[in-house]
């Protein structure tokens, strides 16, 4: 347990409170991460940095925030595409489902038609992120605030300042 608490003090905690006294808010770095976090978990492997790196500059929010929550989030990702699949063919049921046989027995099937199969089930499994994102951003963007806050407190540099009211906008 040593080791784990180590490697994410250096990894994680350390580069946070890094940025934290370079000046960014608690609100930007709460931002980035549960941005970074969300779209972690879209069941679609190729694309959360693209998205990530995308929405960071057009938000003007902290890169290497957004980057850090989008690479913790990659366990969440793998253990969360089967869910996603499933709730994407429930809630959009046309076409064929999706199941793992599909799959399995895709290498006795035309390429094009395996392609197809995987293309229409993914899209469904992305609709469903897209459902459940807000959720997913809003449970992840208020415990990052306070945590952030929290951080920000300990460090010496701000620990005379006055705790005030988080202000989501900023």
């Amino acid at each position: 347990m040593g080791f784990l608490r180590d490697f994410l003090s250096r990894k994680v905690s350390q580069p946070l409170a890094g940025l934290l006294r370079e000046g960014k808010t608690p609100q930007k770095l709460a931002l980035a991460m549960a941005f970074g976090l969300t779209i972690g978990m879209i069941p679609c492997p190729w694309g959360a940095t693209a998205l990530c790196v995308i929405i960071a500059f057009f938000l003007r929010i902290n890169h290497v925030a957004i980057q850090v929550a989008n690479y913790l989030a990659w366990p969440l990702q793998i253990v969360l595409l089967a869910p996603f699949f499933r709730l994407g063919q429930n809630i959009f049921s046309f076409d064929e489902p999706f199941v793992l046989e599909n799959l399995t027995f895709s290498s006795f099937q035309p390429p094009l038609e395996s392609l197809h199969l995987l293309l229409i089930a993914d899209a469904k499994a992305i609709g469903a992120w897209l459902f459940l994102s807000p959720l997913i951003f809003v449970l992840a963007y208020f415990p990052a605030l306070a945590v952030f806050f929290h951080i920000r407190k300990k460090l010496p540099q701000f620990s005379n300042i006055p705790s005030v009211t988080p202000d989501p906008v900023n």
